[in-house]
């Protein structure tokens, strides 16, 4: 799959190597810092914050790139997940199975909550209209709602120890 974007890239020039540069480095790199950030402030046990920006990174940058953007989405949290799993100096196949799970969810919240984004309001957009940013926030905050819901209700009365 890299190979096809490194095609690309070479074949459009200099713009679709610096998206391919956002969407593998600079995507992952603040999906990671923003998430370690986000897990120091978290509640102890230290997986419960109440605010966790990567996943606002990921909608934006699905919102803004499309579908290109989700693999870049997926590597920074697998790697985030990746680094919190080690944080307990354990690695196995089933921290490595957890973070892949994550990943592949937060992966796909951010494609689904992008694509929402860009069907209802439609991109490019300046956000400029009072209609377009109460649409932009209520979808976003209805989205994250339903999502966090969802898992809740999924998980049951299950916890992570």
């Amino acid at each position: 799959m890299d190979k096809i974007y490194q095609d690309k890239a070479a074949k459009l020039g200099n713009s679709a190597a610096r998206q391919l540069v956002l969407i593998y480095g600079a995507l992952p790199l603040a999906y990671i810092i923003t998430g370690h950030l986000g897990l120091v402030l978290a509640v102890s046990p230290g997986y419960a914050t109440a605010v966790f920006l990567p996943a606002g990174i990921g909608v934006c940058a699905a919102f803004m790139l499309g579908v290109a953007s989700v693999p870049g989405t997926f590597l920074g949290s697998f790697v985030l997940n990746i680094w919190a799993g080690y944080s307990v100096h354990t690695l196995s196949t089933v921290n490595l199975g957890t973070a892949a799970i994550i990943a592949f969810a937060s992966a796909l919240q951010a494609g689904i909550g992008g694509a929402l984004l860009r069907r209802v309001i439609g991109y490019p957009t300046l956000l400029d209209t009072l209609h377009d940013l109460l649409l932009f926030l209520l979808l976003s905050v209805q989205r994250f709602q339903t999502e966090a819901c969802g898992s809740l209700a999924y998980s049951g009365p299950a916890t992570l120890h």
